[in-house]
């Protein structure tokens, strides 16, 4: 926390510095350049007074969900303001570089005139790309969240039994309710998940933030979905208490059995490290899950060897498991599972998607961290999430939903 905290610092000292010294460079009035630079330093102000507030009014959030969600302001406006000061930043590298070398090599010589203009020109059209991002920013925070998209997924398999040839699955993960603030964005979602008339519906963890007081008033949201083989759930690392290290140890599962009496009341199985056959005609698969298992940070509770204990033989196998580290750590090793289903990334919220190309800060961390993945024949898919924490915005990372379409081929 303190190292994540550090960097964060570390990037808004820089960013403002280079910011206050850009301003000269792109207003000629002295008067002008004072006052901007006044200016600079007051917003600078008023962004620490702010944070001093936060930390002394709100304080720990501790397990109240309106105080942890009153955190995600803080993020909300720092990227507000930095994401489009650090696009100035970037976009104006060649300039600072440009002025680092006059200033000790020619410092005597006089700047070309033409140059002077080129460098005014294209500061402004930082200025400008930074109004872009900030709108885009804002785009992230108040439609981004629930602009939700299905991605839909064939998958071919050659131990499919033939009775679920065609057989469809729509997975839902990391809805956070607690980070909600308007309960019909999270009706549009799931209606939108219902449209696709699924066989079967699963949710692979982290339905609340911290407190099981954030299921209140969803229940007939959940109990409206519908689908003809069932809706299953398991637990993600929020789901079991497992949130903020520090707190760790008072939070533990207090909130599972909350999370029991909402599921069973709304029709879904929960499923801790146990499995279910899924029969259709005179055939049947296996739907296993997990409770949360993590390379890192969070406690390993999944119980691999529970979940697909008793089994004869080695019939198909769909595997729930909140976090996709999981899958290369254990799964790929112990199990003989088909297709692997998690979430837990969120696709980190912000980034790109073009086409095929995808891009986010957060592949550089984790390597499973949206979208199918491969290996001999085995699959992992990682859903984006279907809600949102810490930053209350996507960026370019649109909420998902994903329909999967389960083919048998022949050996």
């Amino acid at each position: 926390m303190i190292g994540r905290f550090l960097a964060v610092a570390l990037v808004w000292i820089i960013v403002d510095m280079l910011v206050y010294s850009m301003i000269p460079l792109v207003f000629r009035r002295p008067g002008l350049k004072k006052w901007l630079r006044s200016l600079h330093f007051l917003l600078i102000g008023i962004f620490f007074l702010f944070t001093l507030t936060l930390l002394v009014v709100v304080g720990n959030p501790g397990e109240d969900y309106v105080k942890y969600r009153s955190h995600f302001l803080w993020l909300d406006i720092f990227l507000l303001i930095y994401l489009p000061k650090m696009t100035i930043c970037l976009l104006c590298v060649p300039v600072i570089t440009g002025r680092i070398i006059r200033n000790k090599h020619n410092k005597e010589l006089p700047e070309n005139r033409s140059y002077k203009i080129f460098r005014r020109s294209w500061l402004i059209i930082a200025a400008l790309m930074a109004a872009v991002m900030f709108l885009i920013s804002l785009d992230g925070m108040v439609n981004g969240i629930s602009r939700f998209r299905v991605t839909r997924t064939d998958l071919y398999f050659a131990d499919l039994p033939p009775a679920f040839d065609g057989f469809t699955v729509a997975q839902l993960s990391d809805i956070h309710l607690g980070s909600w603030i308007h309960k019909e964005k999270v009706l549009k979602g799931l209606q939108l998940a219902q449209d696709q008339h699924p066989d079967l519906i699963v949710i692979t963890g982290d339905l609340i933030n911290v407190h099981g007081d954030e299921l209140k008033g969803y229940g007939k949201m959940f109990s409206d979905l519908g689908a003809p083989m069932g809706k299953f759930a398991i637990l993600g690392n929020h789901d079991m208490g497992d949130f903020m290290r520090v707190q760790r140890g008072n939070n533990l599962g207090i909130h599972i059995p909350a999370l029991k009496i909402f599921f069973k009341e709304q029709g879904i199985r929960l499923l801790r490290n146990e499995h279910v056959f899924i029969k259709k005609g005179n055939d049947s698969i296996v739907l296993a899950g997990v409770d949360n298992w993590s390379v890192k940070h969070f406690v390993r509770y999944g119980r691999l060897d529970k979940a697909l204990g008793g089994i004869n033989g080695n019939p198909f196998t769909i595997l729930l498991s909140h976090d996709p580290s999981h899958w290369q750590a254990e799964i790929l090793k112990k199990s003989h599972a088909d297709l692997t289903l998690s979430g837990h990334t969120h696709g980190g919220q912000m980034g790109i998607e073009c086409g095929n190309f995808k891009w986010s800060p957060l592949q550089y961390r984790s390597h499973y961290w949206s979208g199918l993945y491969e290996e001999g024949k085995r699959y992992l898919y990682v859903n984006q999430g279907f809600g949102f924490i810490g930053f209350s915005g996507r960026i370019g990372i649109p909420p998902e939903i994903t329909l999967f379409t389960l083919h048998r081929v022949p050996k």
